[in-house]
């Protein structure tokens, strides 16, 4: 949630955005798929492949902005933003006892693709730069969307 209200942040030069996206409620939701290959299983080294699709979803009730002059006007935002993914990553995997294996791996994700919504919500102000902001987002998270991974797995090998 950082980067994207870092994002938001940097594409507004007001001094509310500080406060409001203080006041932002979150939620989300991720999965990826990955594969992997083990060319030379005695060293323990990996490589994984991967698509991600994370789904961050805000609220904001002006209400409760702390800000007077927004509080008094009522009703809010909801944003929601999708990333498609894909990741890369790098590791060691050893057995620690029989058949459990433990392994650690860095790598990367980046985006391939944003889609950000803003939408005012119970008589809120609505603006085209709602609009803009979103594009706005979007551009930022697939231009500068990179983010590092470290993985720590820990399975149980049943062949």
């Amino acid at each position: 949630m950082n980067l994207l209200t870092g994002v938001a942040a940097s594409a507004s030069d007001t001094s509310y955005t500080d406060a409001l996206l203080d006041n932002v409620e979150y939620a989300g939701r991720t999965w990826r798929v990955q594969v992997g290959f083990q060319p030379l299983r005695s060293i323990g080294l990996y490589s994984d492949v991967g698509y991600a699709r994370l789904t961050a979803k805000g609220s904001l009730d002006l209400a409760s902005s702390g800000v007077p002059a927004l509080a008094a006007l009522g009703g809010g935002y909801r944003a929601t933003t999708e990333l498609d993914m894909w990741l890369v990553e790098l590791g060691y995997q050893g057995q620690v006892a029989d058949r459990l294996l433990l392994a650690l791996a860095l790598g990367a994700m980046g985006t391939v693709e944003s889609r950000t919504t803003i939408a005012s919500v119970d008589g809120a102000p609505s603006s085209s730069l709602l609009g803009d902001v979103a594009t706005e987002t979007d551009s930022g998270l697939e231009t500068y969307g990179i983010v590092p991974t470290l993985t720590l797995r820990v399975g149980f090998d049943l062949i």
